[in-house]
């Protein structure tokens, strides 16, 4: 199909409306290396002069690119630029058509410019979209189900619990008079994610959790008044309202953390627990000592790492209490567009790994610097190694390994500079 002309236009389209799938965009790639540049480019021009015309009369708007100008200005560029200059303008084109104000043009087509036309139609601060909601559920009898993305409805029954995805892509637990009986006080429903998937899960009372890639959420069966949980990994935890007397309780390796009302995102990984703050009220202490801190304000944050003292055979805690944490720094992973200004190469660089699902060999290597990019969850991971390239870093990477060791650098001919 790649080699029909109007299948390549139909995709090139897709681009630029941001709406092509993952598999599509490897088509268009493929399609891209069997046509000429002239035969590629001349059918990008064509699609561009198709969605202007149908734009401009939806609209009502009497615009029209000068695609003479266009091809003049291609003309005189090097072959590289000449490819990018035509998506550029085709952003331009339909950008142009859509905005009704020449200061928001502007700012989308710097976007286009920052993240590609993949994500270019998606404001900042929009969270991934709730259809492409996507994970595991595992049981402890060993049944796996794999969550579609087209399908809904009920998709488990058991111990009184009913979990169901509903149209817009949520995954939901509510209260069943059916299905089979587990006696098994232990067992539980266990959701993950993997590399490149978010799942969004609710909850009694419209609690939600947005599970970041590589999680693990496990649901006890055995619940009582409260909502409890264990999470490993990333999650942005919504309790829309005060619970009067129900509560979410969240455990992790070495801390729990209890909300009935507020906003806050959680790491929770091997002896480290993180809460960051939006609004409300959120307890968290650690498992040990059982120290606490109430959460109230916008950025105030816990941190909670665990560690063997010296001659000891017991992990000990420590808990400490940040004023000027970042959730929207933190969260970043939750949006489509994902902005990050002057943030710590490593979080940078462990957030992409999370969601591209590459292994850091250590992350004790990466250099001391600050990095401000803007990329798109639908971003390839080779994009997001330029991204890293460009901020002066030298990076080696084998088998889906990263190092930023020197000694790495030196052994290899293929260091990526």
């Amino acid at each position: 199909m790649i080699y029909n002309r109007t299948y390549v236009k139909e995709l090139i389209r897709k681009r630029m409306d941001a709406s092509i799938s993952f598999t599509e965009s490897d088509q268009l790639e493929a399609a891209e290396k069997i046509f000429s540049e002239e035969e590629f480019d001349e059918m990008i021009a064509e699609v561009i002069e198709e969605m202007s015309t149908n734009r401009s009369n939806e609209l009502s708007i009497e615009w029209r690119p000068d695609f003479e100008k266009i091809r003049a200005a291609g003309d005189r560029l090097a072959r590289k630029k000449k490819r990018q200059l035509w998506w550029g303008c085709a952003a331009a084109a339909v950008l142009f058509l859509l905005l009704p104000a020449v200061i928001v043009i502007l700012k989308h087509r710097n976007y286009r410019t920052e993240i590609g036309l993949e994500c270019a139609s998606m404001s900042s601060g929009v969270e991934l979209p709730l259809s492409e909601s996507a994970g595991t559920i595992m049981l402890a009898d060993s049944s796996i189900i794999r969550l579609d993305t087209n399908a809904t409805g009920v998709l488990l029954d058991l111990n009184g619990i009913s979990l169901a995805k509903t149209a817009e892509g949520v995954l939901k637990f509510d209260k069943s008079s059916s299905g089979r009986e587990v006696n098994t006080k232990d067992t539980a429903i266990v959701i993950r994610t993997a590399a490149r998937q978010q799942c969004v899960i609710e909850f009694s009372y419209g609690m939600r959790v947005r599970l970041n890639a590589q999680s693990t959420l496990r649901y006890p069966l055995t619940q009582g008044d409260s909502t409890h949980l264990f999470i490993e990994g990333e999650a942005l935890i919504d309790i829309p309202s005060q619970l009067f007397g129900s509560v979410m309780v969240i455990q992790t390796s070495n801390g729990k953390i209890s909300s009935d009302y507020g906003r806050f995102e959680l790491a929770s990984y091997a002896q480290f627990t993180r809460a960051t703050v939006s609004h409300g009220e959120v307890l968290v202490s650690d498992s040990r000592s059982n120290k606490r801190q109430v959460l109230q304000c916008l950025d105030e944050a816990v941190v909670i790492k665990s560690y063997l003292p010296k001659g000891e055979k017991v992990r000990q805690d420590s808990l400490f209490y940040l004023k000027n944490g970042d959730f929207e720094q933190a969260s970043q992973w939750a949006n489509a567009v994902r902005e990050y200004k002057d943030v710590p190469l490593t979080e940078f660089v462990w957030q992409m790994s999370r969601w591209h699902g590459f292994t850091v060999k250590n992350m004790k290597c990466i250099p001391n610097k600050l990095i401000s990019t803007t990329v798109c969850y639908r971003t390839n991971r080779e994009k997001v190694y330029a991204v890293i390239r460009d901020a002066g870093v030298l990076m080696y990477e084998k088998k889906g390994l990263i190092s930023f060791c020197p000694e790495d650098h030196k052994e290899s001919r293929t260091a990526m500079k």
